[in-house]
């Protein structure tokens, strides 16, 4: 079956369902003390559009430790909450060229006072490699 747009891929479609993937950061800001290491479990669905161009939305929460302190979190031990929308555009069947906008909070969630937050826009580019496919 055909649309406006291309064949359906009935392999994307399959696809389409929610899967789950793991984050772990690990950045080193310019300041000395600006490390970060965290692991936060992401959930993301991807929309079948029977193209090379497959967008879907991304979102996680997870834990991270950080050097930031004080006066922009109020600790070490963070939680993080991650939303993201995503684009992957496929080169080769199995090699795609990703491109991602994700805001990132880190709060202590009320353990340590006050209960400071950052707030952060994260764009990434890189490519993804699909194996078995």
């Amino acid at each position: 079956m055909g649309t406006s747009r291309g064949p359906v891929d009935k392999a994307a479609a399959v696809e389409n369902l929610a899967r789950l993937g793991v984050d772990i950061p690990f950045v080193i800001g310019v300041d000395t003390d600006g490390w970060l290491v965290g692991l936060t479990p992401h959930l993301w669905y991807n929309f079948a559009s029977g193209t090379r161009w497959i967008p879907f939305v991304d979102g996680g929460a997870g834990i991270t430790a950080t050097g930031i302190g004080r006066p922009d979190l109020s600790g070490t031990f963070e939680f993080d909450l991650q939303p993201g929308l995503v684009v992957h555009w496929f080169i080769l069947h199995s090699l795609a060229l990703t491109s991602e906008v994700r805001y990132m909070h880190m709060s202590c969630a009320g353990i340590n006072h006050p209960n400071l937050g950052v707030n952060n826009v994260v764009g990434m580019v890189g490519l993804t490699w699909y194996f078995g496919k």
